[in-house]
């Protein structure tokens, strides 16, 4: 009987062990697989001493694909332990050495990544803490959408939430002055909503005592931001404003730049049944003297990724953007945008685009001259749902070529079917 009654105590013991210990298991993720054609997109970066520069130098044609696998361990509703992991972009028959390569005939590629992994707590009611390598978005994507590693610690206050993030940009690592090369930045990130209204005033901040790179000497720059967003029944529309400022000592002559630049940007959309409308337009300041000790550019920190259009805005297919355009990092460049869609069927969507976009400032263009018209782009894509969650896209996009961009029009044609679980 006392045997018995021992292992009925430790079988107990082990049972309410377990207990405390029980979690939930989440999954989820995304996976794509694209093929796509891309022509005169403009020269490539490196010639031999006489070779003639093409439009075409950086025609591509290939397929690819990419999965991310996402696993929560959620312990209970105030703490949870998040990560994502990717099986990088991989382009098919891509026969090379690296041991990354799962497109390869035998495939057996060593792909796997670590994109997220944090912890997700509320100690107490209404304050959450998200401490290791995460995701977020900063002004639209204006100034930042990527990942980090740092901190976010925000207070919920119900009508207005109060972010405060900490990344950590460079780590010196142990050495004399090892610390200076030190890069932070830290933003305080607020949301008031007021009705339909949404306010979300920013700041950030960035300092660095010395560059590695031997660049700069020290770098205190910062971003003052506002963020508005109105939301009705059957319309959005939006505003960012963001101004940039600081100061950065070059290294090799210990010149101090004055830093003093801007964006701003709005749009909208509006539903009307089975259609929309939508546009934008958005303008970051260019430098139009390169040689003083001022800089007037616009230019936001690593991890800044808006998309735009097809061709001269990454889009879709984030392959490669058109000739002296900014891409998905906005700077020196006015853009402007009308777009509509249409609903011509249950499962099948309809979009159209127009872009028209010119730098602010004239940059050395192919014929030799200084020039700044990127050019007039048409996007098209057809969006068909074949399941809830798996949707196939066709997309088809031609830049009338500015004089900024080339001699010859850019064109993409391209597909992609995408599962998000």
């Amino acid at each position: 009987m006392k045997k018995f009654l021992i292992a009925a105590s430790v079988f107990v013991a082990g049972l309410t062990a377990s207990s405390a210990f029980a979690f939930e298991n989440q999954f989820g993720g995304e996976w794509y697989s694209r093929a796509y054609v891309q022509r005169n997109f403009g020269f490539k970066d490196v010639y031999a001493p006489g070779e003639k520069k093409s439009m075409e130098d950086r025609d591509t044609s290939v397929a690819d694909s990419r999965t991310r696998l996402f696993y929560t361990a959620k312990f209970n509703d105030r703490f949870m332990l998040v990560n994502k992991f990717e099986m990088g972009d991989q382009i098919w028959g891509d026969n090379s050495k690296a041991t990354s390569n799962y497109g390869k005939i035998g495939a057996d590629g060593i792909a796997v990544e670590v994109k997220n992994t944090y912890a997700d707590f509320t100690p107490v009611d209404n304050l959450n803490f998200k401490v290791g390598t995460q995701g977020t978005i900063l002004s639209r994507s204006f100034l930042f959408d990527d990942d980090f590693a740092g901190a976010v610690v925000t207070y919920d206050f119900g009508n207005t939430k109060l972010p405060f993030l900490w990344m950590k940009y460079n780590e010196g690592g142990p050495g004399k002055d090892k610390n200076d090369e030190d890069m932070d930045a830290y933003v305080l990130n607020p949301e008031i909503a007021m009705g339909k209204i949404t306010i979300n005033p920013m700041v950030m901040y960035m300092t660095q005592d010395t560059d590695p790179n031997k660049v700069y000497d020290s770098r205190d720059i910062y971003y003052l931001a506002l963020n508005a967003d109105l939301k009705t029944d059957n319309a959005k529309a939006w505003f960012t404003g963001i101004y940039q400022g600081g100061t950065e000592e070059v290294y090799a002559s210990n010149t101090d730049i004055d830093v003093s630049a801007y964006l701003l940007a709005v749009g909208g959309e509006v539903s009307l049944g089975k259609a929309g409308l939508h546009g934008q337009v958005f303008y970051a300041s260019g430098d139009d003297n390169a040689a003083d000790t001022d800089q007037e550019a616009f230019i936001a920190p690593q991890g800044r990724s808006y998309y735009w259009s097809e061709i001269m805005g990454y889009g879709i297919f984030d392959n490669q953007f058109s000739n002296n355009s900014p891409g998905d990092g906005i700077t020196n460049i006015t853009a402007a945008n009308l777009g509509a869609s249409f609903q011509a069927m249950p499962k099948l969507t309809l979009f159209a685009d127009v872009w028209y976009a010119q730098l602010v400032e004239d940059v050395l263009a192919y014929n030799g001259k200084m020039e700044n018209e990127l050019g007039l782009e048409v996007d098209l894509r057809a969006q068909y749902m074949i399941y809830e969650n798996l949707a196939l896209d066709v997309v088809g996009a031609y830049l009338a070529a500015g004089d900024a961009t080339g001699e010859d029009d850019p064109m993409e044609i391209g597909t992609r079917l995408e599962l998000k679980f």
